[in-house]
């Protein structure tokens, strides 16, 4: 990278100062093109001053021989007709040619100013003419130097351009050299952080730098190693729920299959032959049996309801009449439990499996009658919040204490081990109904005070009026 960025900006810098130079080159040679025309121009008018017309003018420009001969320069003055009455370059002048159809002289005649370049038979080289009109008389007055073209700048202002080109190509290399280091000199540092980085140093910290695209790259680089590590911490966790739902899960089941085999072998075992002690045993197997098979199915929901790697038929659910179905299964237990049920149910439908919405009901309503009072109530509003089903289940049962109140939705947690023993059911209701909340995209709230009650408010999304 380091090599190619050198090369690269090197190319572009000797490539811009190579047009520099001719760029400079043109414009000079233009420039001095333009000054040695009016140079021209001003030794014409000059010579045009100092010329007394009533004498001979081939005397008078006589004496610019010499100086002229020795820049190879010509003076030539034209009558109005186009022929030669004095020139510079040669003394036999009845022998040089009518000059009328000469460019610079027909521009002179007409602009008063002429110019041209072409190449001198008399000179053998290529001049430049330079011709005006008298302001004395009817005379044409001319002037011609050698003019090899803007080539002829170039033998003086090449070595300028070749030493600015080489000064620019060694500024490129030391200024490539050091730029390219300022910039790779960071990404060897990121990369070397990155290379280095472990789990067991989880903390990635990046060097800052001048430049605003790096920068980027370092802030995406960090947040991917966030993104990493809490990938990996979740994978974690999830390893450790796993491991502690697996482990529940056995204990939960070794407890109705220790019963079932005990009681299993008394009766195989022949222990007792009274009839009202074997169907007590009998009642006792399916007892556990029916705890085993609601155990494994509530485990069966979880887990659907993590994956989701099934189809649920979903329907639409009129709330108020699944309520009332609810509380007519739930109203014998509370009858038992000496608790009381009220119920508020606003018309509302809401898209769901019906199975998924009974469950919800049936385990928040079920734990507020079984960790009642006696003489308690329990508090059951439906009703609805813009787009959005509200469920508000509240009891003045015994409470839920403050460091509890985080886990109560884990997989087999137990506030009160010693009472929930005592309580039936499998100890997944609360995570079944918040499985059932986040599978729906909702939320699900807890305020509790130990002794006075327990209040949970579900809100689930997409709901409608009921017509």
């Amino acid at each position: 990278m380091r090599r190619a960025i050198m090369k690269r900006f090197i190319l572009v810098l000797v490539g811009a100062m190579v047009f520099s130079g001719i760029l400079f080159y043109t414009t000079v040679s233009n420039t001095m093109h333009k000054n040695t025309k009016e140079d021209m121009r001003l030794s014409l008018i000059t010579l045009d001053n100092s010329l007394d017309y009533t004498e001979s003018l081939m005397n008078q420009i006589k004496i610019l021989s010499t100086t002229l001969d020795q820049k190879k320069a010509r003076y030539t003055i034209l009558n109005d007709k186009g022929d030669v009455v004095a020139d510079t370059g040669t003394k036999d002048i009845e022998r040089l040619e009518n000059h009328l159809e000469r460019e610079e002289v027909k521009e002179a005649l007409k602009d008063g100013l002429g110019y041209a370049k072409r190449y001198s038979t008399t000179m053998e080289t290529q001049m430049l003419y330079t011709a005006i009109s008298s302001n004395k008389s009817d005379y044409i007055l001319r002037i011609a130097i050698p003019y090899s073209g803007n080539s002829e700048y170039l033998l003086w202002l090449l070595p300028s351009i070749v030493i600015s080109i080489t000064v620019s190509a060694l500024l490129a290399v030391v200024m490539s050299d050091t730029l390219t280091k300022s910039i790779t000199r960071p990404l060897y540092q990121i990369a070397s952080i990155m290379d280095n980085y472990k789990e067991e140093n989880p903390e990635l910290s990046l060097p800052s730098t001048p430049y605003e695209e790096l920068n980027i790259i370092a802030q995406s680089a960090k947040k991917m190693a966030d993104s990493v590590k809490k990938y990996t911490e979740g994978i974690e966790f999830e390893r450790m729920v796993r491991q502690e739902f697996f482990s529940n899960a056995s204990h939960e089941l070794k407890t109705p299959i220790t019963s079932i085999r005990g009681y299993t072998e008394l009766l195989l075992g022949g222990f007792t032959s009274d009839k009202a002690t074997s169907e007590d045993f009998m009642k006792r197997i399916l007892t556990e049996t029916e705890n085993m098979t609601n155990l494994i199915n509530d485990i069966l929901m979880i887990s659907r309801l993590e994956t989701r790697d099934y189809e649920i038929e979903t329907t639409e659910i009129r709330m108020a009449i699944l309520l009332q179905d609810v509380i007519n299964t739930l109203q014998p237990i509370a009858v038992k439990q000496g608790v009381h049920l009220q119920t508020e149910c606003k018309p509302a439908i809401i898209n769901a499996n019906r199975q998924h919405m009974r469950e919800l009901l049936n385990n928040l309503i079920g734990n507020a009658i079984k960790y009642n009072k006696p003489n308690g109530m329990v508090y059951v509003t439906i009703n609805t919040l813009g787009r959005d089903l509200m469920i508000v289940v509240k009891d003045t049962g015994v409470g839920i204490p403050k460091d509890s109140m985080a886990r109560v939705f884990e997989r087999f947690y137990r506030v009160d081990k010693g009472r929930s023993r005592k309580v039936d059911g499998t100890g997944l209701g609360l995570s079944i109904v918040k499985h059932i909340v986040n599978y729906y995209g909702g939320n699900i709230t807890l305020e509790s005070e130990l002794n006075v009650g327990s209040t949970f408010t579900v809100r689930l999304p997409e709901v409608k009026a009921n017509s």
